[in-house]
């Protein structure tokens, strides 16, 4: 199951944002729906040097009514690995 970011305000929201953080840390991947823009979905890796810092991200968008998030995952994921671990090598 994918996991994507709330995007309605929250009290706690500060929290919530950390806790996305934390959990697209350990997954490897983020997935935003809607919440930069509506009808835009996206889903990045990050790219990250030889000395394990993230130094930028690799990412795709698409309109929302595309795909779904699990959809955008099982599509554009396994390729966005390809090229974060090709790339990873010269970083």
């Amino acid at each position: 199951m994918v996991r994507v970011a709330e995007n309605r305000f929250h009290p706690d929201l500060l929290r919530r944002q950390q806790l996305y953080v934390a959990r697209a840390r350990e997954d490897g991947f983020a997935i935003i729906d809607q919440e930069v823009e509506l009808g835009l979905r996206s889903i990045a890796v990050p790219l990250i040097d030889k000395r394990g810092r993230t130094i930028a991200a690799l990412n795709i968008g698409l309109a929302a009514t595309s795909a779904s998030a699990q959809a955008l995952a099982d599509s554009f994921l396994p390729k966005l690995l390809t090229i974060q671990s090709g790339l990873r090598r010269v970083l």
